[in-house]
């Protein structure tokens, strides 16, 4: 596939779904643990997996990183809060 394949995003749905279709039964392609064997889903066992591993490492990036803590100490407490929270939801 090259970039004149994809064009547009139901191009792109389209290529996916098919590579998902050749790839169906090959062990090397683990495509069985996601929802209907598709490459386009939130719904497998290793995005649950991959999801708490990073919000777990996230969580430790934050209370041991010493540039987080610098930065809240020289804020003002009332904007320091506000920051984190959006922040957080940013990522």
């Amino acid at each position: 596939l090259g970039p004149s394949d994809i064009g547009s995003t139901n191009k792109m749905y389209d290529n996916l779904a098919c590579s998902a279709a050749r790839v169906r039964g090959i062990p090397a392609y683990p495509t069985g643990t996601n929802s209907k064997g598709s490459f386009l889903t939130f719904k497998s066992s290793g995005s649950l997996i991959f999801g708490v591993a990073n919000v777990v490492g996230n969580f430790g990036t934050v209370f041991a990183d010493q540039s987080y803590w610098q930065g809240a100490i020289a804020c003002k407490p009332e904007a320091t809060w506000k920051g984190y929270l959006l922040g957080g939801m940013s990522w």
